[in-house]
């Protein structure tokens, strides 16, 4: 997602988060917007604190029981593959590699969240949202707290996401290596585009200059 500083970008992340915009229920939403909170809890219990979502997904499942449909059999198959993940064996595989990624030792694993700084809790939020794989993951400057190595391990990490993701970042070098599509906000409209950001800039410069000078004055610019 694109556009000016002040156009609303975070605004409609927000929106999009607090499901403001209508959104299918069966698509589940993470809009990662803070810091985790300070506690007693260590950054990998934060990460692999998810009995809230095992019950949730367990509940969902046993009411599209009832229910049938090529959308309810893709749901449910979407539901049994994170029950899955959540196993609790493979939950500290997979929070524990995550967190990794992210620039946390072992020894910074046990931490306690309260010990560390708000970026480095940050950090934990964003390790969070990728345990969880939601459907639909909205990230807000993902990259602002990582240092280089994480930066780098993040964006392959995201180039292979499966589900929908929209993110707002001022890398240039990230937004090219991770998205295939872009949404460019112009005078409070959507302009949306195919193919990564070094591709589309020229289409959004072009449709930027025509609307504010027309064609004729284009030709010119």
């Amino acid at each position: 997602l694109l556009g000016p500083n002040g156009c609303g970008k975070s605004t409609l992340l927000k929106a999009l988060g607090a499901r403001e915009i209508p959104i299918p229920e069966h698509i589940d939403i993470y809009f990662l917007d803070r810091e985790m909170a300070a506690s007693d809890l260590t950054a990998l219990e934060a990460v692999m604190e998810v009995d809230s979502e095992r019950s949730a997904l367990e509940k969902e499942a046993e009411e599209l029981m009832a229910k049938e449909g090529p959308e309810v059999e893709a749901r449910m198959e979407d539901i049994y593959e994170r029950l899955d993940a959540l196993d609790s064996d493979m939950a500290e595989v997979r929070a524990a590699s995550i967190l990794h990624g992210l620039g946390f030792d072992k020894e910074m694993q046990a931490k306690k969240t309260r010990d560390f700084s708000g970026g480095w809790r940050m950090r934990i939020s964003l390790a969070r949202a990728l345990f969880v794989e939601p459907t639909f993951l909205v990230l807000d400057e993902p990259t602002n707290h990582l240092d280089l190595e994480a930066c780098v391990w993040l964006e392959d990490t995201l180039k292979k996401w499966k589900r929908i993701l929209l993110l707002v970042s001022h890398s240039q070098d990230f937004l090219n290596g991770v998205c295939t599509n872009i949404i460019n906000i112009h005078q409070k409209k959507l302009q949306y585009y195919t193919g990564m950001l070094r591709f589309c800039a020229w289409k959004i410069e072009f449709w930027i200059a025509f609307e504010c000078f027309g064609p004729r004055r284009y030709q010119s610019v």
